[in-house]
């Protein structure tokens, strides 16, 4: 059984959503036996009397998968990808490749459940900037994954623009020259202010929030990360994006609780979320 960590971003009346359950009995190629597993999949709606001053609350699952303990499913993994992820992961070396597999494989497992279709028929595709998305113009569940040496993110919502960025965090070469490309000049400032032992993980917790936010967009870096200036409060939040990309108020973005030594952050085009953080089965029990 997964576990289950709940924050509470906003406080909404809960008449503003619809929940949907399903119940499903699963076994795995190793013949565990069967799990029970119960997924509450929210579908944010509108009150007839609802206006812009008062909107629904989306709700956003974001689970987080080690890679490395998905190895046994490697085989049933490649069989589950398309013909230009199979392609990829051959031209990869041995360890990316094998965690390639994993995080698409394992990615197809969880959108089946929750379109409620065998993970062989789930269908990708990507956009002009090559985000992936589930195929077809029906409006729907949307998804965003990262991933980083043996972690994976997988962020799912209904119908949302959003990105979910993770980082390991390591030593980082030459870092100041690093956070010059990236950091606004107000960041930066705050960033060179800060005692030495804090200024790496400052710089991947800035790092992590304007990946998400570009992922959102679909546009990556070539948007240009210094031009999202972010400011690192509790919650952290937008303080200055290009024009196109709309008013900062209409965007939420979210650390995320992973515990020492990774950082993460989710970001989504509403102004207020409900996150659930959960853990991807590594038992190969719960999922097929």
């Amino acid at each position: 059984m997964a576990t289950h960590w709940q924050a509470v971003i906003s406080s909404e009346s809960t008449s503003n959503r619809q929940y949907l359950s399903a119940r499903f009995m699963t076994k795995s190629p190793t013949n565990c036996p069967p799990v029970p597993l119960t997924f509450r999949s929210p579908v944010p709606l509108l009150n007839s009397d609802s206006s812009p001053d008062s909107p629904a609350i989306a709700e956003v699952d974001i689970w987080t998968v080690d890679l490395d303990s998905q190895i046994e499913w490697e085989d049933y993994h490649l069989a589950l990808l398309d013909s230009a992820e199979r392609a990829r992961a051959e031209r990869s070396l041995a360890i990316v490749r094998r965690r390639f597999i994993a995080t698409r494989g394992s990615l197809r497992r969880l959108l089946g459940r929750y379109l409620n279709l065998a993970p062989a028929r789930v269908a990708l595709e990507y956009d002009p900037h090559g985000k992936p998305r589930l195929a077809g113009d029906a409006p729907g569940w949307s998804f965003n994954i990262s991933h980083s040496d043996h972690q994976a993110l997988f962020a799912v919502g209904w119908n949302l623009e959003l990105g979910v960025d993770l980082e390991i965090l390591r030593v980082m070469r030459d870092l100041p020259a690093l956070a010059v490309r990236v950091l606004a000049p107000v960041e930066w400032a705050h960033w060179n202010s800060l005692e030495e032992s804090r200024k790496a993980d400052a710089f991947f917790d800035y790092w992590v929030c304007k990946e998400a936010f570009v992922k959102a967009l679909g546009r990556g870096l070539g948007l240009g990360l210094e031009r999202c200036v972010i400011s690192l409060d509790q919650p952290p939040r937008l303080l200055e994006i290009p024009a196109h990309c709309g008013a900062c108020a209409e965007w939420s973005l979210h650390r995320l609780p992973l515990g020492p030594g990774r950082s993460g952050a989710l970001c989504a085009r509403i102004p207020s979320l409900q996150m659930n953080l959960l853990e991807f089965p590594s038992d190969g029990c719960s999922f097929s």
